[in-house]
């Protein structure tokens, strides 16, 4: 006995998994983007060089960003993103400049939490689990 209509709900249960998935990596693309222009948002106004240096990199598989810093290249250029994050509770530092063997030290003053970064990523995850269970929802709807 032959089931009508077989072949056709075969193909669509096969592409339910690329449809979610490609609903899901658009959603949470929305999200880091919006993360982004959050955090660019919260940045103090006297580091627009570090705002305009804020991005976000696609981690492999396309279903994850690294959003602020996420190269060594910027997290070293911009190592004063973590002081204004997190404050400084002040005191001597000591530290190598690029190049040389000589170590040099210098007294920094304590200084308050401006954090950018925590309140951008806080308010994203809310919005992230929302995007991700509309997308799932919205793929499944389209593979019917």
């Amino acid at each position: 006995m032959a089931v009508i209509g077989a072949r056709e709900a075969a193909a669509r249960i096969r592409a339910i998994p690329a449809t979610v998935r490609a609903e899901i990596q658009e959603a949470v693309e929305q999200v880091a983007d919006q993360i982004l222009i959050d955090m660019k948002g919260l940045v103090p106004r006297d580091s627009a060089a570090l705002a305009a240096a804020l991005t976000k990199a696609a981690i492999e598989g396309g279903l994850g960003y690294r959003i602020g810093l996420p190269t060594e290249a910027l997290a070293r250029k911009f190592f004063y993103a973590r002081f204004l994050e997190e404050g400084t509770k002040g005191g001597l530092v000591s530290f190598r400049r690029a190049g040389s063997a000589v170590p040099h030290t210098m007294r920094v003053p304590a200084r308050a939490r401006r954090p950018f970064m925590e309140p951008a990523l806080d308010a994203g995850k809310r919005d992230l689990v929302a995007a991700i269970g509309r997308a799932v929802n919205d793929g499944m709807r389209r593979a019917r």
